[in-house]
Parts: C-alpha cells; sequence; structure tokens
C-alpha cells in the first residue's frame, strides 16, 4: 500500500467518527427546535434542553437498531430452517 492509501485509509475512521457526531448534533437541535416550537406554544408543555433532545434521539436509535437486529435474526432463523427442511 503507498503511503498516500495508507493516510487515506487512517482517516477513515476519524472521518466516519465526526459524521456520526455531526448528525448525531444536528438532529438534536432539529429535535430540540421542532419540540421548543410546537410544544411549548401550542400544547403549553415545558420547553426542552439539549441533553433531552439528544436522549429521545439515542433511545429512538436504539429502538430501532434493536428492531433491525431482530428483524435480521428472525430472517436468518427462517432461511435457515427453510432450506434444512427442502434439501
Amino acid at each position: 500500500m503507498t503511503e498516500q492509501a495508507q493516510q487515506h485509509h487512517s482517516a477513515r475512521p476519524t472521518r466516519t467518527l465526526l459524521l456520526t457526531i455531526g448528525t448525531l448534533v444536528c438532529g438534536a437541535l432539529v429535535l430540540l427546535w421542532s419540540w421548543n416550537t410546537l410544544a411549548t406554544d401550542l400544547f403549553n408543555l415545558p420547553a426542552a434542553q439539549f441533553k433531552h433532545a439528544l436522549a429521545i434521539e439515542l433511545c429512538i436509535l436504539a429502538i430501532y437498531g434493536t428492531h433491525r437486529l431482530a428483524l435480521s435474526i428472525l430472517s436468518a432463523h427462517h432461511r435457515h430452517a427453510t432450506r434444512r427442511y427442502i434439501l
């Protein structure tokens, strides 16, 4: 591997980490803005803080990830069971 390719390869995890953190922060800011605009004005609910928006976003991501993992496991189990009986 050339030196330039090694530098590009080693920079990839850093770039991915920064992109992930940036996406989480931007998502939390959008969630915070929408909650504080809609919920406080229309429904007289208390305003949220950034930490609350980030926690809600992480909970949604955890639920989504758990759901996808469960579907993947069930799908793999179903494919394995089907193959066993077809053969």
